[in-house]
C-alpha cells in the first residue's frame, strides 16, 4: 500500500511543478520586460512624430539610422571646426572615424534587445521546465526582474561611459592622433561607449546564468548531462550571443586598423581590452560553468551505480550469472564515465573561430594599404 500510495503522491508534486513552470514562464512572456535600449528607442520614436505632426513614424530600424546619423553629424562637424588642418583627407580620415565610431554603438544598442529576447526566450521556453524545485524557479524569475530594471540598466551604461571614454581618448592620443581629440571626439566618445555599453549589459545576464544555474538542482539526463535539452538551450542561446558580439567586434577592430592606425602594440592592445577580452572571457566562463554543472550531475548519477555495483561484488559467489552481471554493470558505468564533460559545440567553436580570424584580414589589408 505504501507503494501505491507514494505514486499518486509523487505524480502531484511532478503536476504542480509543471503549473509554476507553466505560470513562471508565461509570468516572463506576459511581463513584457523591457531593455533600456528599447525605452530609448520609443522615446526617440515618439519625439520625432511630435516634432513631424504625426507625419513621421519611425520603427526600431529606422529610430537607430537616425540615431546613427545624429551622433555621426554632430560630434563629426564639432570635430572638423575644431581641427586646424583643412585638408580633404583629414577631413575625410575624422569623417570616417565618427561614422565608425556610431556605427559600432548603434549595433551594440540593437544587439541588447537581441540579447535580452534571447534570454527571456531561453528561459521561459525550455531551462524552466528542467528545474526541480519551484522555488528556483521564483527565485530566477525574480533574478532576470532585477536584471532589467532600467535604473541599474542606466547606471551601468553610464558608469561605462564614464570610465571608458578616458580610455578610447587616451588611445587616439597614443596613436599619435592628438588633433583629433577636441569636443566632438569627448562627445562621441561619451556618447558610444554609453550605447554600446547597453549591448554588454545584456551579455553579462546570458553569462551569469549558467553560473547561476550551479545553484539549483535541475532535471538533466543521468546517461549523458551534456546532451540534455537544458544545456543546449544555454549552448545554442550563448553561441548565438556570442557569434553577434563577434560580428561587432570584428567591425571594432577593423576599424581600429584601417580608420585609425598607429602603433601595432597599441592597436592590438586596445582592441583585446575594449572587444575581444571581455567576449574571450565570456565564452570561457561560461563553457566552465556549464562544464560544472554536468560534472556534478554525472557524480549524482554514478556514485548510485558505483554503489550498487560495490554491493554487487561483496556478495558475489563465483557464479557465471553473477559475472555476467558485474560486467554489465562496469561497462555501464564505463559509458556513463566516457560522456562529455563539457558543452563544447565544435562547430560553433570552428565557426567563432573564423570570425576572430577576420581581424587578421584587416590588418593585412591595413599593412598592404601602408606599403602601397
Amino acid at each position: 500500500m505504501s507503494g501505491t500510495a507514494a505514486q499518486p503522491r509523487s505524480d502531484q508534486r511532478e503536476m504542480a511543478r509543471l503549473n509554476v513552470a507553466k505560470r513562471v514562464a508565461e509570468e516572463m512572456k506576459d511581463e513584457r520586460l523591457e531593455t533600456y535600449s528599447e525605452a530609448l528607442l520609443k522615446i526617440t520614436s515618439r519625439l520625432v512624430e511630435k516634432i513631424t505632426f504625426g507625419r513621421l513614424r519611425l520603427r526600431a530600424f529606422g529610430v537607430c539610422v537616425l540615431i546613427f546619423f545624429l551622433v555621426t553629424a554632430c560630434t563629426s562637424a564639432l570635430s572638423i571646426s575644431a581641427s586646424n588642418s583643412a585638408a580633404v583627407k583629414d577631413i575625410a580620415a575624422i569623417f570616417a572615424f565618427h561614422c565608425w565610431g556610431a556605427c559600432v554603438a548603434v549595433l551594440q544598442l540593437r544587439s541588447s534587445w537581441f540579447f535580452a529576447n534571447l534570454l527571456t526566450d531561453t528561459l521561459s521556453t525550455t531551462i524552466i521546465n528542467s528545474f526541480c524545485n519551484p522555488n528556483d524557479m521564483r527565485d530566477v524569475l525574480t533574478w532576470l526582474r532585477r536584471t532589467f530594471a532600467k535604473r541599474r540598466q542606466f547606471l551601468f551604461c553610464l558608469t561605462a561611459s564614464v570610465l571608458l571614454t578616458p580610455l578610447g581618448l587616451f588611445g587616439i592620443f597614443l596613436a599619435g592622433h592628438g588633433e583629433w581629440i577636441n569636443t566632438g571626439s569627448i562627445l562621441l566618445s561619451l556618447t558610444c561607449w554609453f550605447l554600446g555599453a547597453t549591448g554588454w549589459y545584456f551579455l553579462i545576464p546570458a553569462v551569469s546564468l549558467s553560473s547561476r544555474l550551479r545553484r539549483y538542482k535541475l532535471y538533466l539526463l543521468d546517461v549523458d548531462p551534456a546532451n540534455s535539452q537544458a544545456i543546449k538551450a544555454i549552448c545554442s542561446m550563448m553561441h548565438a550571443a556570442l557569434l553577434t558580439s563577434a560580428s561587432i567586434a570584428t567591425l571594432f577592430t577593423t576599424g581600429i586598423f584601417l580608420i585609425a592606425p598607429g602603433d601595432l602594440r597599441l592597436q592590438v592592445s586596445f582592441s583585446v581590452v575594449c572587444a575581444w577580452g571581455p567576449l574571450l572571457f565570456t565564452m570561457l566562463y561560461y563553457q566552465y560553468s556549464l562544464a560544472t554543472i554536468i560534472r556534478k550531475a554525472k557524480t549524482q548519477a554514478l556514485l548510485p551505480l558505483e554503489r550498487f555495483i560495490a554491493t554487487a561484488q561483496e556478495e558475489m559467489r563465483g557464479g557465471t550469472a553473477e559475472i555476467d552481471g558485474l560486467t554489465k554493470l562496469m561497462d555501464l558505468h564505463g559509458r556513463f564515465s566516457s560522456t562529455n564533460n563539457t558543452a563544447l559545440d565544435w562547430r560553433g567553436f570552428i565557426t567563432t573561430v573564423n570570425t576572430l580570424l577576420l581581424p587578421l584580414l584587416s590588418f593585412v589589408v591595413a599593412k598592404i594599404s601602408a606599403a602601397d
